[in-house]
C-alpha cells in the first residue's frame, strides 16, 4: 500500500483527506503495526476506502491484510509460548533437505500465483483510475485537463474518442467543455475485450463579468464552428479559440473534435496530411502533406 501511494504521489495526509481515514491508521497499516489498529470491522472499511483511491483490488488487499495479521498473531503466540515454557526444546531442525523442500514449495506457490494472476487478467475487466476531474465537479474554464491510469496495454476512450496511453498505462488529455452540464464517459478495454467504464459529470459555469451584456440568442447566430477530423495517421494538435487555448494533445486516426469560437480559431498541426477541417459545415479538406507541420492556421468567418 505504501508503494502504491508513492506511485500516485499521495502523501499519507492527502490519502487521509480523500478517504477520511486517520493518518495514524494509514501509517499503522503500511508498517504492519496491527496492535495499533481498531477492530477488524473498522479496518476493513479503511482498506475498502484506500483501495478505491489507490486503484487496487479490494478483495486482494483484504485477503492480504487477513494473512499478514494471522502471521503476526502466530508469531506473537509463539513468543508467548516460548516465554511460558523456557525448558521446551524445538524439534524443528534446518537441514539442506528442509531448505530444498521449502524452496520447492515456494516455487510452486509462486507459479500458482502467476497462473492465478494471468487467469484473472483474462476474465476480469481492466482497472481504470480517474485522477482528474473529481466526481461531479464545477469548473469556470472551458478547457478541462483529464488524467488517469489503467493496466498496461489497455486502450482508453473518452466519450467514444480514443486517446493516447503511455507504456505504463497512464494518460493525460485536454478536452473542451460546453456551457452547463457535461457528461464524460471513460472506457478502458484490455486485449481480451474486457471493459471498464467510469462516468464523470462536470458543470462548466462561466464567470460573469460586471457590466457585460449579451442579448439572449444574439451570439447564437454568429461565430465559428470548426470540426477537426483525423484520417490516416494520428496527429498532434494545438487549438486556440478567441485567444484562449482549448486543446493541446494527440488525436488518433479516425477521431473528431469540434471547436466553437465567436471570432477566431487558430490551429497548429504536426501532421497536416492527416488533419481535415470543416468550417461552419464547409469542407476545407486536408491542411497539407503527410508529416508536414503547419503552425498558426487562422480561421475566421
Amino acid at each position: 500500500m505504501r508503494e502504491r501511494r508513492s506511485q500516485l504521489n499521495f502523501s499519507q495526509k492527502e490519502a487521509a483527506m480523500a478517504t477520511l481515514v486517520q493518518v495514524k491508521y494509514i501509517e499503522a497499516l503500511e508498517q504492519g503495526a496491527f496492535s495499533d489498529l481498531p477492530a477488524d470491522v473498522y479496518v476493513r472499511g479503511f482498506l475498502t476506502s484506500l483501495a478505491k483511491i489507490y486503484g487496487i483490488n479490494r478483495d486482494d488487499i483484504l485477503e492480504q491484510y487477513r494473512v499478514e495479521k494471522q502471521i503476526n498473531e502466530n508469531i506473537d503466540g509463539s513468543r508467548a509460548q516460548k516465554k511460558d515454557s523456557p525448558g521446551l526444546v524445538s524439534r524443528f531442525v534446518i537441514s539442506p533437505k528442509t531448505i530444498a523442500i521449502m524452496a520447492t514449495g515456494l516455487v510452486g506457490l509462486m507459479s500458482l500465483g502467476y497462473l492465478a494472476t494471468q487467469f484473472r487478467s483474462i476474465s476480469a475487466p481492466p482497472e481504470l483510475l480517474i485522477l482528474a476531474p473529481a466526481e461531479n465537479g464545477t469548473v469556470n474554464s472551458g478547457l478541462l485537463q483529464i488524467s488517469g491510469e489503467t493496466e498496461q496495454g489497455a486502450e482508453v476512450m473518452i466519450n467514444n474518442q480514443p486517446i493516447v496511453v503511455d507504456a505504463q498505462g497512464k494518460f493525460l488529455e485536454n478536452i473542451s467543455l460546453a456551457r452547463g452540464s457535461n457528461q464524460i464517459v471513460f472506457t478502458a478495454r484490455n486485449k481480451f475485450d474486457q471493459e471498464t467504464t467510469v462516468t464523470r459529470t462536470v458543470v462548466f459555469e462561466e464567470k460573469t463579468i460586471a457590466g457585460a451584456y449579451q442579448a439572449a440568442g444574439a451570439e447564437e447566430d454568429k461565430g465559428l464552428a470548426l470540426e477537426i477530423a483525423i484520417g490516416g495517421e494520428e496527429a498532434w494538435l494545438s487549438v486556440a479559440a478567441d485567444g484562449e487555448d482549448v486543446f493541446a494533445g494527440v488525436m488518433k486516426a479516425g477521431s473528431t473534435r469540434k471547436i466553437n469560437a465567436k471570432e477566431r480559431i487558430v490551429l497548429t498541426t504536426g501532421n497536416a496530411g492527416a488533419t481535415r477541417v470543416f468550417l461552419n459545415n464547409r469542407d476545407l479538406g486536408f491542411l497539407g502533406e503527410e508529416g508536414e507541420v503547419r503552425r498558426d492556421i487562422e480561421f475566421t468567418d
